[in-house]
C-alpha cells in the first residue's frame, strides 16, 4: 500500500468537499496528499499513517483556532 492509495483518496475527498457533502473533508484531502508524497520516500505503512494522522490533526486544530479567532467578540 503506498501512493496508489493516498492520491485517489485525496481526489475523492476533494470531490466530496467541492460537492458540499462534508464540512472538513479538505483537511483530510490535503493530509492524504501529503501522506502520498511521503509514501514516495518511505514505504512503511506505519510512517504513512503517522504522517496522515499528524497532518490532519494539526489542520483540524488550526481550523478550530481560526474559527474561534473569527468569532471572538471585539472589545471597545
Amino acid at each position: 500500500m503506498g501512493w496508489q492509495l493516498w492520491f485517489p483518496l485525496a481526489g475523492m475527498l476533494l470531490v466530496g468537499e467541492v460537492a458540499g457533502v462534508g464540512c472538513c473533508l479538505l483537511y483530510f484531502a490535503l493530509a492524504s496528499a501529503a501522506a502520498g508524497l511521503f509514501a514516495l520516500y518511505d514505504p512503511s505503512l506505519e510512517a504513512q499513517l503517522a504522517c496522515f494522522l499528524v497532518i490532519s490533526g494539526l489542520q483540524l486544530v488550526a481550523g478550530r483556532l481560526r474559527r474561534r479567532v473569527r468569532q471572538a467578540p471585539k472589545g471597545p
